[in-house]
């Protein structure tokens, strides 16, 4: 049976992608980033923690003071040792004023495998969301190899862009097809524009969104062409916690 543990959680949203069996882990602390929007001052990071059996990852924000509902969301993304997406959640908006939130998902890991995360984050500044993202975390099992951009660098048929979203974006790149473990386990490509294709311009469409999070959300993995669909990727619910 599987075992879902957590700690100093206030506000549990869902733990459908989390598979979590123990707690002896490593942990490795990504730096934190400042950024002040609309008066408002945030600081925001993310860990990730693995144990033999399982990786889990946290997107946290935090503030002086509560902020409105709706103010700041984000979402957590994990990678693989040659950086395909494990897993990236759905986003998350405070639901009501706080000073801080976490969000949380996690998975299987495999072991002797080499795992890492980045946060992305949204804060509203009185007209629309600001787009942050986290530094990265250390690996949690090992040090990363470095790569060129001739290793990474793949252009399809189509001059689509595909490869490792965490390393293409080293360089200043966003690929159009991102590389990633489907459901089924098989490594393919989903399209960028699937994955962010949610993008509120307001408070108003940012909260519909939240009020809609039961839905779930599955896209298509294709081969690097762009077209051929081998397999589906869920963008897995996520844990919040509020401070």
């Amino acid at each position: 049976m599987k075992k879902k543990k957590f700690f100093s959680i206030i506000v549990i949203i869902s733990i459908l992608c989390l598979n979590i069996h123990s707690f002896a882990m490593n942990v490795a602390e990504g730096d934190y980033s400042y950024k002040t929007v609309k008066g408002y001052t945030y600081r925001f990071r993310a860990t990730i923690h693995a144990t033999s059996d399982d990786v889990w990852a946290h997107t946290e924000i935090h503030t002086d003071t509560n902020v409105p509902t709706g103010y700041m969301g984000g979402r957590i993304v994990i990678y693989t040792h040659s950086g395909s997406v494990l897993k990236r959640s759905k986003w998350q908006y405070n639901d009501k004023p706080y000073s801080g939130m976490g969000i949380i998902a996690g998975d299987s890991a495999i072991s002797g495998s080499y795992y890492w995360a980045q946060g992305e984050i949204q804060l509203f500044n009185g007209n629309g969301y600001i787009p942050y993202i986290t530094n990265r975390t250390p690996n949690v099992l090992a040090s990363g190899s470095s790569v060129s951009l001739s290793d990474i660098y793949h252009v399809n048929d189509n001059n689509e862009v595909y490869g490792s979203e965490y390393f293409l974006q080293q360089f200043g790149i966003k690929p159009d097809l991102i590389e990633t473990i489907g459901d089924n386990g098989i490594i393919g490509y989903v399209r960028a524009e699937d994955l962010d294709s949610h993008k509120p311009s307001n408070l108003e469409e940012a909260l519909e969104y939240m009020n809609n999070l039961s839905d779930e959300q599955k896209v298509f993995v294709y081969e690097s062409d762009g077209k051929t669909i081998i397999d589906t990727f869920t963008i897995c619910d996520a844990i919040v916690e509020y401070s």
